[in-house]
């Protein structure tokens, strides 16, 4: 769709004189360089780009072919490792390029509904001054000094270019954050090893000698195949994780230089696939924090799971540079409300989906599946590794659950959560954490904390599964009987009362049962996961990960 010209009639140049008279930014030429931008050439260079990608696909399949043949016809291991390197430095370089075309097709979009709004703005400013008196536009000479109406016109117009000119330059300077990782370095990393002598051969004088690579199987090779078949499935189900978990890894190798796929399980018509992956080397890791995310998640749409994992990772290592942190972004248990993240389900899963809302079964059953990724996690980290689990909202319900069915870690921290599942009622119930080592995260703000919360939930639970001795997804973890280590943090979001705009734009909050339900609403923004892993609850977070107790402030009392 193309962008109409500017209006021409006299309206504009009216309103570029007062703003040449009061001072004012130009917002006519202010609107001109927003509608300059040519986000079409960028979109044709993207898909370029875009081809590049199924070329280097194309190549490490090939890559991959010959990887079997190699193994049978040559019994020194080093030709079919280094054509295994070849195809792993294509996969990943492509994954680079599909995470830029992705960020470009977004920037794209939003760009070009910049320049329309930027049009529909002009054209509207235009019409209004030529509706300022009957013989059209006004002159500025003629019209007395600070003529309300035009004055109101062009601060309206200004106002409204610079928040156009604002959202394109975050749009611009996320494309430009996608596009620091060069797709490059992963072939130009692969080791040339022409010359080298092969191991076991006789040392020959003058020949360079190269150490052959240390573990020639990666921990996720086997995943990263599965990835790849998955990616060419022809169900549904199965390709859309395929491509979220492509998605999410090359976020993850952008924000922490090295990504694992530690675990990988297809999705399919009646599952929504398990999957996680560390930002970070777990294999020399000083601290491996996990973390869990809650309800309306999937791997299909886990990028912002990888998001947060970097995040952690980034303030545990800006707090102890000198020590090495992964953080594991698990994606492993059957999430409830996944269908949101987009995962293709018929109406009668997506309902049964949403009834498992309702209680902590998933959690629970979730948690046997922690206890024992978290037991293999164990095996690939160096044997001196701190482990914390960390969960938010159900995850949270998970990770104690975890804890309860024997998990093996240093600590763990709850956050926003809705209860510590049916497995415990005390932090005294876990097997193998001290109960001082359970660290507690519940903004007052947070209505998933609040009591009222799960009597709304557990009375919908009964309705569903009968009445349960316990609330449906457990005891308090904040309480004070569950004797968890409460952290003393505030919430990163600003707090809204919407009583007070009664009578304003809101003025139909006239019902106070409506007005309560509006805020309810309002008050889940302090439910999220970025909130919790932000400001001085982040700090805090990090400070358990790295085992520095002292620099966790925890609530008087505790």
């Amino acid at each position: 769709m193309s962008i109409a010209p500017a209006p021409s009639t006299a309206g504009l140049p009216a309103l570029r004189e007062a703003a040449l008279r009061e001072g004012l930014p130009d917002p006519v030429r202010l609107a001109d360089e927003l509608l300059a931008i040519d986000a079409e050439r960028l979109r044709e260079w993207f898909t370029v780009a875009g081809r590049a990608a199924g070329w280097l696909r194309q190549g490490s399949d090939r890559l991959s072919d010959a990887v079997p043949a190699l193994g049978a016809g040559w019994s020194n291991p080093a030709p079919r490792t280094e054509i295994a390197a070849l195809r792993d430095a294509g996969m990943s370089s492509r994954a680079v390029i599909i995470e830029q075309v992705q960020a470009a097709d977004l920037a794209c979009g939003a760009l070009q509904q910049v320049k329309w709004h930027v049009d529909a703005e002009l054209t509207a400013a235009d019409a209004a001054v030529a509706r300022l008196g009957p013989g059209g536009p006004p002159v500025l000479g003629s019209l007395p000094d600070g003529r309300p109406e035009l004055m109101g016109i062009l601060h309206g117009l200004i106002g409204r270019i610079d928040e156009l000119s604002a959202r394109a330059t975050a749009e611009l300077q996320s494309l430009a954050l996608a596009l620091r990782a060069d797709p490059r370095d992963p072939i130009e990393a692969v080791p040339d090893r022409r010359g080298a002598v092969p191991p076991g051969a006789p040392s020959v004088p003058g020949a360079r000698l190269t150490a052959p690579s240390a573990g020639s199987a990666s921990i996720d090779t086997e995943n990263l195949q599965r990835l790849e078949r998955d990616l060419d499935s022809t169900d549904d189900a199965t390709r859309e994780m395929a491509v979220g978990v492509e998605s999410a890894l090359a976020r993850a190798r952008a924000a922490g230089g090295v990504a694992q796929l530690l675990l990988y399980e297809s999705a399919d018509s009646g599952s929504q696939g398990r999957a996680a992956i560390s930002v970070g080397d777990i294999g020399t890791a000083d601290n491996v924090a996990t973390l869990v995310p809650g309800v309306t998640n999937a791997p299909a749409a886990m990028s912002d799971g990888v998001r947060d994992a970097a995040n952690l990772r980034a303030e545990a290592e800006r707090q102890s540079p000198g020590e090495s942190t992964a953080v594991i972004s698990w994606y492993g248990y059957d999430i409830p409300l996944s269908f949101v993240s987009g995962v293709p389900n018929d109406i009668p899963a997506e309902i049964d989906n949403a009834l498992d809302a309702l209680d902590d079964d998933n959690a629970i059953a979730g948690g046997a599946l922690l206890a024992r990724d978290l037991d293999r996690f164990g095996q690939w980290a160096p044997a001196t590794a701190r482990f914390t689990a960390l969960g938010f909202s159900m995850g949270a319900t998970t990770v104690s659950a975890a804890e309860a069915q024997g998990a093996m870690v240093d600590d763990v921290v709850l956050m926003g959560s809705p209860g510590a599942s049916a497995e415990v009622s005390t932090a005294h119930d876990y097997p193998h954490l001290p109960a001082d080592h359970a660290y507690l995260v519940a903004f007052d703000q947070d209505p998933v904390t609040r009591a009222r919360t799960d009597i709304t939930v557990g009375l919908l639970d009964a309705l569903v599964s009968g009445p349960r001795l316990a609330g449906p997804f457990g005891p308090d973890p904040a309480g004070a009987d569950f004797d968890a280590q409460v952290i003393d943090v505030t919430t990163n979001v600003a707090q809204v009362d919407v009583s007070l705009t009664i009578g304003g734009p809101m003025g139909w909050l006239t019902d106070p049962m409506a007005s309560a339900a509006v805020q309810q609403v309002e008050d889940l923004r302090h439910h999220s996961t970025s909130n919790y892993l932000s400001g001085a609850s982040g700090e805090a977070a990090a400070a358990v990960v790295l085992g520095h107790y002292t620099d966790v402030p925890i609530k008087p009392g505790r």
